[in-house]
């Protein structure tokens, strides 16, 4: 399928799983409306399977590469020679990105319509995550971040969710009012209120997800 097809695609005439094309990837039960995830090469896009696998010319390759952020891999990374990853970037038997031929992925994007006022579905392409960036714009996460490592590289994040538009209404509206009762709540004891910094866990202490691989390769 080509890019210009896939971003074309109208996602939201799919109304039920069963409508639901065979290059989909399932059914998102929450909002109703197929996903779609591809990966392209020279402007020729493919669905990545479960474990992370595309196809282009008859040629299987591993989509994904190690993970700069530390997220969780979405697929098998793991190579023994350049010919097994999209990138043709093997490197310390895992893949990696390369900058001559950055991956470009397709999602489905709900963007916010501010006629209706909710999320509307769509596709959208950009550069996948661990590609190199130097604005949102220019991710399909619509997330550029700074490299802890380099002070001078910017990588693209992994994508977040969004949720439905109802959600964004409740913080808008209903949080002031929370933090305002919390404020005549609290204010008040002058200096009596102390808090427990042991309470907040910053520390996290899960999984980085990173594969275990040494990201250092080009």
């Amino acid at each position: 399928m080509s890019k210009n097809d896939v971003l074309n695609l109208d996602v939201e005439k799919f109304k039920t799983k069963d409508d639901c094309p065979d290059y989909s990837t399932g059914f998102d039960e929450e909002n109703n409306y197929c996903k779609f995830h591809f990966f392209c090469k020279n402007e020729t896009c493919s669905t990545v399977d479960e474990k992370g696998y595309v196809e282009f010319d008859n040629k299987t390759y591993k989509a994904y590469t190690c993970s700069f952020s530390g997220s969780p891999i979405l697929g098998d990374i793991s190579c023994t020679s350049d010919s097994e990853c999209l990138t043709n970037n093997c490197y310390k038997n895992h893949c990696h990105r390369k900058n001559a031929m950055p991956r470009i992925e397709c999602i489905v994007q709900r963007q916010y319509d501010n006629q209706t006022s909710s999320y509307k579905p769509a596709m959208y392409c950009n550069k996948a995550e661990n590609e190199d960036c130097r604005r949102d714009e220019e991710c399909f996460s619509n997330q550029c971040i700074h490299s802890k490592e380099n002070s001078t590289r910017y990588y693209c994040g992994p994508e977040i969710p969004v949720k439905d538009g109802s959600f964004s209404i409740y913080v808008i509206i209903i949080l002031p009012i929370v933090l305002l009762i919390l404020c005549f709540m609290f204010c008040g004891f002058d200096g009596e209120y102390e808090t427990d910094n042991s309470y907040f866990d910053y520390g996290g202490g899960g999984s980085s997800g990173g594969g275990g691989c040494d990201c250092g390769g080009e």
